[in-house]
């Protein structure tokens, strides 16, 4: 049910398999995906703005769910937010930096570049 982070151990500060350095990741043993986005899992949206209200939505089915994933897909049903969709089955899709595979993510820029003056 728990997965640990990647990469396990002291690599983890030796950066991915191409030598970029990653981002801090958990020391601890987290949720695998299709346990955090299972059915009938409540999930509580929080908009980066305090003034705009909460949604919050309960997973109907998991649709493309899993580690490595560049996002987490589901089927939900809207419990509180925005009036139009309220009760109705609406599309999700996660871009859960939890489950990325850092291997996966493609390096957009590695040169530095420096002016000699």
């Amino acid at each position: 049910m728990y997965q640990h982070p990647y990469p396990p151990g002291s690599s983890r500060f030796k950066g991915d398999s191409r030598g970029r350095p990653l981002p801090p990741l958990p020391t601890q043993p987290f949720l695998k995906a299709i346990a955090t986005y299972r059915s009938d899992q409540s999930l509580d949206l929080v908009p980066q703005d305090p003034a705009t209200n909460i949604v919050k939505i309960v997973v109907a089915e998991p649709v493309d769910v899993g580690y490595g994933n560049f996002s987490q897909n589901i089927k939900a049903v809207l419990v509180n937010g925005l009036s139009d969709l309220v009760n109705k089955l609406v599309y999700v899709k996660f871009y859960d930096p939890m489950y990325i595979n850092p291997d996966d993510v493609k390096t957009i820029c590695s040169v530095v570049s420096s002016f000699l003056y």
